[in-house]
Order: C-alpha cells, then sequence, then structure tokens
C-alpha cells in the first residue's frame, strides 16, 4: 500500500530503476513518500563532493516528475525544505 523512501535518494545518480521497481510493487492507488535532494540545474542530477568523500547527487525536479509521469505515477503533494549546511 505505501513505499516509503526518506533519506536515501541523495546516494543514487540515476533513479529510473528505483522508480521503476516502485511503481511495480505499489498497489493501485498506493502512496510513494521519498525525499530528494533537489537542484537548479537542467541536468538530471550532478554530482556533489562532500568532505567525508561519499558523494551525494542532486536532482532536478524535472528528472523526478518525469520519472514518476513515465511510470504512470501522479504527484500529490510537494514540500520544500530550505537548510542552510556546508555540503564540503
Amino acid at each position: 500500500d505505501h513505499v516509503i523512501c526518506c533519506g536515501l535518494f541523495h546516494f543514487f545518480n540515476d533513479l529510473e530503476s528505483v522508480i521503476k521497481d516502485v511503481s511495480r510493487v505499489l498497489k493501485k492507488n498506493g502512496i510513494f513518500a521519498f525525499t530528494v535532494a533537489s537542484n537548479n540545474h537542467k541536468k538530471k542530477y550532478i554530482k556533489v563532493e562532500t568532505r567525508s568523500s561519499i558523494p551525494i547527487y542532486k536532482h532536478s525536479l524535472g528528472y523526478i516528475h518525469g520519472l514518476l509521469k513515465n511510470n504512470r505515477m501522479q504527484v500529490l503533494k510537494e514540500q520544500s525544505l530550505l537548510l542552510k549546511a556546508e555540503d564540503k
């Protein structure tokens, strides 16, 4: 009925296979809740080097919306959170 994925997408560059698998296992009218670190670029994602040497990926909202649409999902609610943090 529900799939929750919070705090993970920023570790993956390409989310296509993840969204596809969620679409496959989610029941009709189920809810998929997730968080994403977004970027303002037109690129699908940008790689950000961190102080811990573990890169993170920021995904464009256009890329996310396109993946959802291609997998017959619709956005029910979108919320933005602004944080001031040091990536490096």
